[in-house]
């Protein structure tokens, strides 16, 4: 899968993380993680080498 973020430093940017994961992998497409389903995309963090935060 592909993670893509709006900046290097997620520990004090934590605007918006994008994530995309390969649906063959996991059976989902998680295109993109914001504050209001950041509960979904907490419960597949651990499927992705980055850290999910909080917008």
């Amino acid at each position: 899968g592909q993670v893509q973020y709006n900046s290097n430093n997620l520990d004090q940017n934590p605007i918006t993380l994008m994530v995309n994961i390969s649906s063959t992998s996991v059976g989902v497409c998680l295109t993109e993680c914001r504050l209001t389903n950041i509960g979904q995309c907490k419960r597949y963090s651990r499927l992705s080498p980055l850290r999910i935060l909080d917008a």
